[in-house]
């Protein structure tokens, strides 16, 4: 092992140690020069352990000054890193408020400043993800990115380095996944296509590794709604234990029902819908939450149709000092799996053929579904559901007979 004689340890010190070299006391850490651990020995020598200790404790403070620092700036309202170089404190912005997302851009911000190497090859998987899921923390659909990084790094080392991912990579991952369906396999392909994007984003990398590519979904019979089954769920609704024939006041389900039959949004655009996102005065609902900026996924506004004006004007006057609209806040999928529930014991045989198929998203889907049926533009539809008009076409509309009739009996 190579031994060097420094006047300070660096940034590297793992540690120090008292040594008797030739009836002198000196002090030894173990130092780290081109990735080569190396024992680094103080050219200061001292007479007794206790000068010894005493040197310790005063390399120990330098070697903790020199490491990088995020510190609060309360003048900037935002986050700063301090580094000391040669005795003096540096400082440099890291336009961040989030200290989970400053220090995030510490290893970039360094190589920026030319105060540490490049640690390109060293972005390790972990890393990656870890930046990205703290990106998408307050996001809708959080729960199930969290769940496709842990699986992520369970199947692939955390340390593994970013920039030796290949194609191979992704033929293995697949063959691990092969039991799950192709839309499970390649929403794991988009978030690993993401996790990169983000990263190259955010500095920690500066190229994508070979792009993950998703393969085409085999084409299966997606549910959609007709308008007399809406009528027939929504009136069954009602008959709940916590339904408004019981209760006199309209449930969550209720209320969802109505809004989803005429607004066609996600199940994330009324979870969290308030009622002063509701302007009965313009008659528009703003789905988007105040201060949240959307960059997929968007939040629309909505106009109030005549249908739901009144379902709105009723829950609006049961609401009983609830800022939120659906005042139950109950879980969707909870919430979805008792009305499957109470379907498949009911008497109606439309409704038990219904119940193992309802899902929020068959909603979404039909709504869409009449949109095109009607001849509305892909445009138009996607501004009210919040969807581009690719995915409207691709993932969405639901192509039927009926929608060509007029077409073929005027050819």
């Amino acid at each position: 092992m190579r031994t060097i004689a420094t006047s300070k340890p660096t940034r590297h010190a793992a540690g120090f140690r008292s040594i008797n070299d030739g009836g002198a006391y000196r002090v030894v850490w173990l130092d780290q020069i081109d990735g080569e651990p190396v024992s680094a020995r103080d050219k200061v020598a001292t007479t007794n352990p206790k000068q010894t200790r005493e040197r310790i404790r005063r390399l120990e403070k330098m070697a903790r000054d020199q490491e990088p620092r995020v510190v609060w700036v309360e003048s900037k309202n935002s986050y700063q890193l301090h580094v000391k170089i040669d005795g003096r404190t540096q400082r440099v912005g890291l336009s961040e408020k989030d200290y989970d997302l400053a220090v995030q851009k510490v290893p970039r911000k360094m190589i920026e400043m030319g105060w540490a190497e490049d640690l390109e090859a060293r972005a390790t998987l972990s890393q990656v993800l870890g930046n990205y899921l703290a990106k998408r923390a307050h996001r809708p659909s959080a729960k199930s990115r969290e769940s496709c990084v842990s699986n992520f790094l369970r199947f692939f080392t955390g340390d593994k380095p970013v920039a030796s991912f290949t194609r191979a990579d992704q033929t293995e991952w697949e063959n691990h996944r092969s039991d799950c369906k192709r839309s499970t396999q390649n929403a794991d392909i988009r978030v690993f296509n993401a996790a990169m994007a983000q990263a190259v984003k955010d500095g920690l990398i500066s190229a994508v590794p070979v792009k993950w590519e998703a393969a085409p979904e085999p084409e299966i019979d997606r549910l959609v709604i007709s308008k007399d089954d809406w009528a027939l769920i929504s009136e069954f609704a009602a008959t709940l234990y916590d339904g408004s024939d019981n209760t006199g006041r309209l449930s969550d389900l209720e209320i969802y029902l109505h809004m989803v039959r005429v607004t066609g949004g996600r199940k994330s655009f009324y979870q969290d819908l308030r009622w002063d996102r509701v302007d009965f005065e313009r008659n528009v609902i703003n789905f988007a939450v105040v201060g949240e900026s959307y960059t997929t996924k968007r939040r629309p506004l909505v106009p109030i149709s005549a249908d739901l004006l009144p379902i709105l004007q009723r829950a609006f006057d049961e609401r009983e000092g609830s800022e939120l609209v659906l005042w139950q806040r109950r879980d969707f999928s909870n919430m979805m799996r008792s009305l499957r529930l109470a379907m498949s014991r009911s008497k109606n045989d439309r409704l038990r053929e219904l119940s193992p198929v309802l899902h929020s998203h068959a909603f979404r889907r039909s709504f869409v579904t009449w949109c095109v049926g009607q001849g509305f533009s892909p445009w138009v539809i996607g501004k009210i559901t919040g969807s581009s008009t690719q995915i409207i076409e691709k993932k969405y509309a639901v192509f039927r007979p009926d929608h060509a009739l007029d077409l073929v009996n005027k050819v």
